[in-house]
């Protein structure tokens, strides 16, 4: 009996340790990130402006976009990125409609000898 209780409180002390380990982790990993996001930014130089397309020859993207763009790519690179194009599909349905055809289709892939792989034989009959 003595021996039970034993194993049990030996047990209950090893999970409490352990969970106790895994929250210092956590707070010490939490500390690291919020001691990182409170120094200050170094200073970025100002981002370049987008390369217009040549000769005037519209691209059909707003320059909002464009500039939303320019913006994303500068504050990720630190201003050291450079945009050399930005082009838009011809038809943007087209890439979820192919992707969800290829999602429904692999989705029906017969494992080898689960079910039959080809027409069963007709009696006479042609299709």
């Amino acid at each position: 009996m003595l021996d039970d209780v034993m194993l049990i409180l030996t047990g209950f002390f090893v999970v409490m340790m352990v969970l106790a380990m895994m929250w210092g982790m956590c707070a010490l990993i939490g500390k690291i990130f919020i001691h990182r996001a409170a120094r200050p930014p170094a200073p970025a130089p100002a981002p370049r402006a987008p390369v217009p397309a040549p000769g005037g020859i519209p691209t059909g993207i707003p320059p909002a976009h464009v500039a939303a763009i320019a913006g994303a790519v500068a504050h990720l690179t630190a201003g050291r990125g450079r945009i050399l194009q930005v082009s838009a599909p011809v038809d943007p349905g087209a890439v979820w409609g192919m992707h969800g055809r290829l999602t429904q289709f692999s989705a029906h892939r017969l494992r080898p000898g689960w079910g039959p792989t080809s027409l069963p034989p007709t009696r006479g009959r042609t299709l």
